[in-house]
């Protein structure tokens, strides 16, 4: 008899994955604005305005060069372990994929986009699949996250200021810990017990995570250096937004440090559009317990974000307007 052929696999309905693509970007803007605006709410406007006109244009300027030029140095931390793994690629070509990466970050937040195109700008060269480069890119995102909390470490170990100030959030907040702590817990073990899928994809993510990382265990002392390097890096990052905040008055630095590295952290959480209305609010906690006035710490924490978005989108679309397309036909996994 002659074989039946098997029925084609159903196609994806593509318009409802942007729907929810779509939904999800407009709940983490309408959070954002309502953050941002009821922050507003309880400052004056008209120091406000003041303050950002006491800001210096080539101050700007040059926080702005800073900034690309840090996203720059951060190249060299990817190229270094592309490098430990065995890719070719010249760290002027991965400067250029950063630089891209980063724009199209800046334009659609949460990092994933810029980091999906990373990998296949680079995967290029033979014997080497895209699940491989990305593994690249996962230990160069834990590189940076290590450094992050590193320097939280520092900053409340070295500032008694800061660690009072975290000293008062948790006294605040810390009857409501227990709370919050088992109603995660429950949530996590109905969704366990109740969603096999979930367990799966739980457990397949920390496994994929373990053998990314898995390729430089060999590679001790390597990423020791580059986990300084990247700590060095976030620090002048800290040191650069400090700079411009001198600008409207007199400013703790490890209160900007503090500031700085929480908002990165509690920017992968997705909640908001490129950390807008945490960033303001994380500002305000650190910068005016020490003496900074409130309306400058939101002018400072949206000129960072307009600095950000205008800099490294800018130069991110200009290379990518002279860099070829990527071959995006490969699959992520193999």
């Amino acid at each position: 008899m002659p074989e039946i052929a098997a029925p084609p696999p159903p196609k994806r309905d593509r318009s409802s994955t942007w729907g929810r693509k779509g939904l999800a970007v407009l709940w983490r803007l309408g959070l954002s604005v309502l953050i941002v605006g009821v922050l507003l709410h309880f400052v004056d406007w008209d120091r406000m305005v003041a303050a950002a006109l006491d800001l210096e244009p080539w101050r700007l300027t040059a926080a702005a060069a800073g900034l690309i030029a840090l996203s720059l140095a951060g190249a060299v931390r990817w190229w270094g372990l592309l490098r430990l793994r065995g890719y070719g690629a010249t760290l002027l070509w991965v400067m250029r994929v950063r630089l891209i990466a980063q724009g199209l970050s800046v334009a659609l937040p949460g990092g994933v986009a810029g980091d999906i195109l990373s990998v296949f700008y680079v995967t290029e060269y033979p014997k080497r699949t895209a699940s491989h480069t990305l593994g690249t890119v996962f230990a160069d995102r834990v590189l940076g996250l290590a450094a992050i909390v590193a320097t939280c470490a520092a900053a409340v170990a070295t500032d008694p200021l800061v660690a009072a100030v975290l000293g008062d959030v948790a006294f605040s907040f810390g009857g409501y810990l227990p709370y919050a702590a088992g109603g995660a817990f429950a949530a996590i073990l109905v969704m366990i017990l109740l969603g096999r899928r979930f367990a799966r994809r739980f457990y397949l993510a920390a496994a994929n995570a373990v053998r990314m990382l898995a390729g430089y265990r060999h590679h001790v002392w390597a990423m020791l250096a580059l986990l300084g390097y990247s700590i060095i890096l976030h620090l002048a990052v800290c040191v650069l937004v400090w700079w411009v905040g001198r600008d409207l008055g007199p400013v703790d630095l490890w209160s900007v440090v503090m500031a700085v590295s929480l908002t990165m952290l509690l920017s992968i959480l997705p909640v908001s559009y490129n950390g807008l209305g945490i960033r303001e609010a994380t500002f305000l906690l650190f910068l005016v317990h020490s003496g900074f006035p409130s309306e400058a710490a939101i002018v400072l924490s949206l000129v960072w974000l307009a600095l950000t978005v205008t800099s490294l989108g800018a130069v991110g679309a200009l290379a990518a307007a002279f860099t070829p397309a990527p071959d995006t036909s490969r699959k992520l996994r193999h």
